[in-house]
């Protein structure tokens, strides 16, 4: 996430909201300076004084890092972006997406880069500043002091060679909802003489111990693409000239336990629970061949042609091993079973989860009313709930969270079974809110609800309907929801002015997290991870260390 200096007001805010006008109105001034010169047509000496980490005053993090070869990064954004500089010393930005957009550069001079894009001016640096009195700090100053502050407080002994957290700056983790192998993926960089220097992508365990992921072509991992770990697993695809010239599968102690054959080019294009859809392509002078296959990591391939060209190179990931492709077609990917939904209302079929029966729970859901299906295996369906306009539903624990929904409230909410009986009535409350996680996760589902006094509640029940703890009364911060995840038996909340860590047995941790968005909090194990900074915090809000593993 970028962060500003408080002056500009307008782009801290646009940032931190996430909002798509990030890329349209202040991408601008986040990412014009990442055009590099070498595309640029040889615009003077601005080249060499462009390319490396520029810095908003009083951030420890490189607003964006300009790269010789044309291409950037820009912290918040996906992809890669490409910039130049025209003969009008316009910086011009081509985002992933293909978006343009330009500033001119008022000067580059001992370290500071000062831009203008016609209505405001924003001043850059080449290094990490001081918020106070704007002095330059380097990061090596700055990870002393932590580490001196650090070793004040605890009993255990750190060095400079078992900190991994002191030598490198993690970014850019794919991470889903659950944190279930207490593992992440994510790039790593560290600094060198002219900035921030891109190395790779790496492990932080469940020890949190970092671990390189030491594999071939490592000049081409600033522009590979990987998944979050699923079972123990996640693939990494790596980019040669501009295609996915193949992939690895590793576990979480980073050893490669498949690599794709080099006959052809291959990409993972989406998947998880040991089991991956892959395209491959072969391609020539007088050849284009391309084919779709499920592939696990014990390297079994299963050729995906059951299904026209078309609805192959239509797919969504849904979670939990399910795969969907051409909006109606689902396959259970560890056996490759096949299920044949319907559209209805020119909408697709949404998923909603899959039973130990191997069952497939599906919903449509329209501007008319929503309808839950459940299919079996030899494709017998039966509709066993009615919903109103936009009706939701979520699966978990052998129940179904079903509701009506009007804009951000719901009603009529209730968990029903498979068969369409209604076994917790939740009717006497007024949901608000479908970020909770209302499906039932080990006994208990969370609930976002209003109370008589029409002020916002937490509550935890157990299948019988019970509170597990009296309802615990909550703050809304800014736009964003008062109410963050529920996730391995944990759920974030604001709660006046802090962050509670509220587990199901009504248990709070009261935490102090530089955090905008619960959204990016994952729990697990006494363990807060924010997505969004790539760091792991202890259930007082400390920040934990990240050591060197083998």
């Amino acid at each position: 996430m970028l962060e500003f200096v408080s002056q500009y007001k307008n782009v801290h805010l646009i940032v931190k909201e996430g909002e798509n006008e990030m890329r349209k109105i202040w991408l601008t001034v986040v990412l014009i300076c990442a055009l590099t010169l070498s595309s640029c047509g040889k615009s003077d000496d601005y080249g060499q004084k462009l390319v490396g980490a520029w810095y908003n005053e009083g951030s420890l993090t490189p607003a964006f890092i300009l790269y010789e070869d044309g291409t950037c990064e820009i912290e918040g954004e996906y992809g890669e972006g490409t910039w130049k500089v025209d003969k009008n010393k316009q910086l011009i930005l081509q985002n992933y997406y293909g978006e343009i957009e330009k500033a001119t550069i008022i000067s580059i001079e001992n370290g500071h880069l000062s831009i203008e894009d016609g209505t405001e001016s924003m001043l850059l640096y080449n290094e990490p500043t001081n918020m106070d009195d704007s002095s330059n700090v380097t990061l090596e100053e700055i990870n002393d002091n932590i580490e001196k502050e650090e070793m004040a407080d605890t009993d255990i002994e750190v060095t400079e060679e078992t900190l991994a957290s002191d030598k490198f700056v993690f970014y850019n983790v794919n991470q889903d909802e659950e944190l279930k192998d207490k593992s992440i993926l994510c790039r790593y960089r560290t600094l060198n003489g002219d900035g921030y220097e891109c190395l790779g992508i790496g492990i932080i365990n469940d020890e949190l111990q970092f671990i390189p992921c030491e594999l071939e072509d490592s000049d081409g991992h600033s522009r590979a693409s990987y998944s979050v770990f699923s079972e123990g697993y996640a693939y990494i695809n790596y980019v040669i000239d501009t295609e996915v010239d193949h992939f690895v599968i590793i576990d979480i102690d980073g050893n490669v336990v498949y690599e794709s054959p080099n006959d052809a080019m291959y990409e993972i294009l989406c998947g998880g629970n040991g089991y991956y859809y892959v395209k491959k392509k072969i391609s020539g002078f007088d050849t284009n061949e391309v084919s779709y296959w499920i592939v696990s990591v014990d390297g079994v391939w299963t050729a995906v042609d059951f299904v026209t060209d078309t609805e192959a190179s239509d797919y969504r990931y849904n979670g939990s091993g399910v795969l969907q492709l051409g909006n109606t077609i689902f396959v259970k990917m560890d056996n490759c079973s096949i299920y044949h939904t319907f559209s209805k209302d020119k909408y697709w079929p949404e998923f909603v989860g899959f039973t130990e029966n191997n069952e497939l729970i599906w919903l449509h859901s329209s501007s008319y009313a929503g309808e839950v299906y459940v299919t079996d295996i030899n494709g017998n369906t039966r509709q066993i709930a009615v919903t109103g306009r936009w009706g939701k539903a979520k699966y978990g624990d052998g129940l179904i969270f079903v509701s009506d929904s009007q804009g951000d409230e719901c009603y009529n909410a209730r968990y029903i079974d498979l068969e369409g009986n209604v076994i917790i009535d939740l009717s006497q409350y007024k949901i608000v809110n479908f970020k909770t996680g209302e499906q039932f996760y080990n006994g208990y589902a969370a609930l976002q609800i209003t109370g008589q006094d029409y002020n916002h509640y937490l509550a935890i029940i157990d299948k019988n309907g019970n509170f597990a703890f009296e309802p615990i009364q909550f703050s809304t911060y800014s736009n964003f929801c008062g109410i963050g995840t529920f996730s391995n038996g944990y759920i974030p909340v604001y709660e006046n002015t802090y962050i509670a860590i509220v587990d199901c047995k009504g248990n709070i941790a009261k935490v102090s997290l530089e955090t905008d968005d619960l959204k990016n909090l994952v729990c697990a194990d006494d363990l807060i991870f924010d997505k969004s900074k790539v760091k792991f915090y202890d259930m007082t809000g400390k920040e934990c260390s990240i050591s060197m593993g083998n």
